[in-house]
């Protein structure tokens, strides 16, 4: 906890949760928009708002959620590497597996409240556009306990990249490229899109799009759970990789 506390001390001033929010926001509001004009134009998206709505955040979420952790990372692992107090902290006894777990628990705890605040935005807006139907609460707290679990492991990739290499630009080009897999997933076959994690954001949808009768409309599609668990054991391998690196490095 002294060296969780240490880091969001050292975060002072450094806007690194507006960032954060900032870039949600954006996503939100894209999402809000898209389902506002998807609303208006009537068909199944009309009927079925919510499910719309849902799908429409994984969708995003695979865009948005790889960028951002990199830019977190990059943030929050570019305190030391601009200072360049490596050996100061290892000459001061410190132990840096600690300070790796530290700014792991740093980046997913600004990541999940401004995600939090992204979700309560999002319920709103529904409430605000008198969505038909009862609130699906059980479906976005499965969207958003699943975005987590996924960004465990995209946050894993991310901060060994930043914090192997004092150049973020190679953390936020990687960051970049997850958000292509992320977002171009949805049109790969199962079985590619899942080799790669970013590609799990997709999994979230609850929602897909079916023929009955020459006419599309949205079934309800459950969270595969089990992929997720897979997902969530993946990333902590990397974590775990990562920061017995790192805890050996020469610094």
């Amino acid at each position: 906890m002294q060296y969780l506390g240490l880091e969001f001390y050292k975060l002072k001033r450094r806007h690194v949760f507006l960032t954060v929010l900032a870039l949600f926001l954006a996503e939100t509001f894209f999402i809000l928009y898209s389902a506002y004009r998807s609303a208006a134009r009537g068909g199944t998206a009309a009927d079925l708002p919510w499910e719309n709505l849902l799908m429409q955040i994984a969708l995003l979420n695979g865009l948005f959620c790889p960028f951002t952790l990199a830019v977190a990372a990059s943030r929050v692992c570019d305190v030391e590497h601009k200072g360049d107090t490596w050996k100061l902290l290892s000459c001061c006894s410190e132990r840096m597996s600690s300070l790796y777990s530290a700014k792991f628990a740093c980046c997913m705890i600004l990541t999940a409240a401004a995600q939090a605040i992204q979700y309560f935005l999002y319920a709103g807006y529904g409430f605000a556009a008198k969505y038909p139907g009862a609130f699906p609460a059980e479906k976005f707290l499965a969207s958003y306990a699943g975005t987590m679990l996924i960004n465990v492991g995209v946050l894993a990739v991310q901060e060994f990249f930043s914090m192997a290499v004092a150049n973020q630009s190679a953390a936020l080009v990687a960051g970049l490229f997850g958000s292509f897999l992320g977002f171009a997933g949805a049109l790969f076959p199962d079985s590619v899109r899942r080799i790669f994690i970013w590609g799990y954001y997709t999994e979230l949808a609850q929602a897909r799009t079916v023929e009955i009768n020459g006419k599309w409309t949205l079934a309800p599609v459950a969270v595969n759970w089990e992929f997720l668990a897979g997902v969530l054991i993946a990333g902590l391998l990397i974590y775990g990789i990562g920061k017995h690196r790192f805890a050996q490095k020469e610094l």
